[in-house]
Parts: C-alpha cells; sequence; structure tokens
C-alpha cells in the first residue's frame, strides 16, 4: 500500500531538503537510458521540481545541486514522451521562478544546439528547441542573446524539420514579454533577412514570414523608430514572395502586410509626429527667449 502526503510545511521541506533529495535522487540515477520505467521516473522528476520549488534561491549556487539540475535538464530530450514532457513542464516551471535553473537549462539547450552541426541528430535538437522556446522569455539579456544567435546558425544549415523549428521558436519569444532590446530585436531582424529562404516556393517560407511579422510587431512596441526605417527591406521580400507560386506564401505574405501596416506603420508614424511637434515647440521658445531681451 502505498503512502503519500500531499502538502508538507515549507520550513519542514528545506529542513528535509538534503536527505530528501538525495533519496530521490539515488533512485532517479539508477535508471539507465535502456531500461528506465516510465512509472518511476515521471513521479521523481516531478517530486524533485516541487522539492526545489519550494527552496531558498541561495541554494541553487551549490555544487551538489547544480549537479542535480544538470542531471534533471538531460530528460527534456529524453526518447520517451511521458518522460521527456514530464521533464519540460516541470523545468519550465523551476526557469520561471529560479533565474540559476534558467541559466543553467539555457546553458544546456545552447550546447545540445551548437552540436547539431556536427552531429545532425534531428530528434534531440526538436525536443531541445521545443524546450528552450518557453524558457527563453524569463533568461537574462546576455543568455537570450547567445540562445537567439545560436537558433538563427541552426536556422542558417537549411534542414527543413530544424529551420521552421527553430523559426517558430524566435516567433513564440517575440510575442512574449522578454529581455529583448530595441537593438537586439533588429539585429535578429536583419539575420532573419540574409538567412532567407533560397526558394520562396518551399513551404518554409511562410514559417519565416511569420517569424518576421512577429519580429517586426515586437519592434513595434521596443523600438517603433526602427521599425519604420527597416521597413524598406520588408516590402522588398513581400514583393518577391508574393510571386510565388505557392497560394500559402501569397496569403501569408498579404497577412504580414496587414500586420506590418497596423503595428508597425500607423504607430510609427505618430510618434515622429509627436517628435516634430516637440521640436517646433522647443524652436518656439527658443525663439521668444531671444527676442525677451530685445523688447
Amino acid at each position: 500500500k502505498q503512502w503519500y502526503q500531499r502538502r508538507v510545511a515549507i520550513t519542514a521541506g528545506r529542513a528535509k531538503f538534503a536527505q530528501t533529495t538525495k533519496l530521490l535522487f539515488t533512485l532517479l540515477e539508477c535508471q539507465t537510458q535502456k531500461d528506465v520505467s516510465v512509472a518511476l521516473v515521471r513521479p521523481l522528476i516531478v517530486s524533485l521540481s516541487h522539492i526545489f520549488l519550494k527552496q531558498d534561491h541561495a541554494i541553487f549556487k551549490e555544487l551538489s545541486v547544480i549537479h542535480m539540475l544538470n542531471f534533471l535538464i538531460k530528460f527534456v530530450s529524453h526518447g520517451k514522451p511521458k518522460i521527456r514532457h514530464a521533464a519540460q513542464r516541470s523545468l519550465r516551471n523551476l526557469a520561471r521562478e529560479i533565474p540559476q535553473v534558467c541559466k543553467l537549462a539555457i546553458h544546456s539547450c545552447v550546447e545540445s544546439l551548437n552540436n547539431f552541426v556536427g552531429s545532425k541528430d534531428e530528434k534531440l535538437t526538436m525536443h531541445t528547441i521545443s524546450f528552450i522556446r518557453y524558457i527563453l522569455p524569463h533568461a537574462t539579456v546576455e543568455d537570450l542573446k547567445v540562445s537567439m544567435e545560436t537558433l538563427l546558425q541552426v536556422i542558417t544549415l537549411r534542414h527543413t524539420k530544424i529551420t521552421s523549428a527553430a523559426l517558430q521558436a524566435l516567433g513564440q519569444v517575440f510575442k512574449l514579454d522578454s529581455a529583448l532590446t530595441g537593438e537586439m530585436q533588429g539585429q535578429i531582424l536583419m539575420s532573419l533577412f540574409v538567412s532567407k529562404p533560397a526558394n520562396f516556393d518551399h513551404p518554409v517560407t511562410t514559417v519565416w514570414l511569420e517569424a518576421l511579422s512577429s519580429g517586426y510587431g515586437k519592434l513595434a512596441e521596443v523600438e517603433p523608430k526602427l521599425g519604420l526605417t527597416m521597413g524598406h527591406r520588408l516590402f522588398s521580400v513581400c514583393s518577391d514572395t508574393l510571386l510565388s507560386e505557392n497560394l500559402d506564401v501569397v496569403q501569408i505574405t498579404l497577412v504580414t502586410l496587414q500586420e506590418y501596416f497596423t503595428k508597425n506603420l500607423a504607430p510609427g508614424l505618430e510618434h515622429f509626429q509627436s517628435e516634430i511637434s516637440a521640436q517646433k515647440k522647443e524652436k518656439s521658445t527658443d525663439c521668444d527667449s531671444a527676442l525677451i531681451p530685445l523688447l
């Protein structure tokens, strides 16, 4: 007969942290990649993540805890879906609440994505991208910059599935609140233009256009003036994609242009008009100040 306690006091959980995690981690570590019990591993991962959530953030600087977290992170790309999903959900929750966990997870993902260039492990890379897309909004500026550069590098490899997944990940980050600055956003868009599809009739073009559209939408929020000055690049590309024989590409192009006009063009013009009005008022005030001594 199994017994469990639904709630444990935070003070008790912290007091018994070392003993509890050592026991659970020992059980988890005994599981090998070839002979893994889903019924055992899933609750172990979930239990460890719940225990970690209740701890003071200072504990995540300890080497023993870092070792356990790095071991847990390996399960986000596990071959068995139930284990992989449990690990991804658990670590997403941890990354959202604990900066140190987010940093560890991102560094692990970046390393895996960089290794894809040499190993061509498609499944591992797909699982990594599906995980990193959810934790990037919680990353620091430095980690976010490195992660985005890595995703852009993966996109340039022109592997259809991987490229589509990486573009979708970028698009999702653009739509969420994150540490992205206007300068970073502009650089990412420039890189996307450089890595445009070789053939605009290819289905990946639709995902690429959607990522561009989301990127310009984000730019409208963080740097509206830059969104206007970079508009000509989008128009140039869209004039080509409108000629595609792929009707889905044409449709997405029209949607992309419509969203640009709504999110970037109109607000951007208002921003410029307000700046011009402010400059006129300053000049008028300066002229009045200069005339006063003459009166």
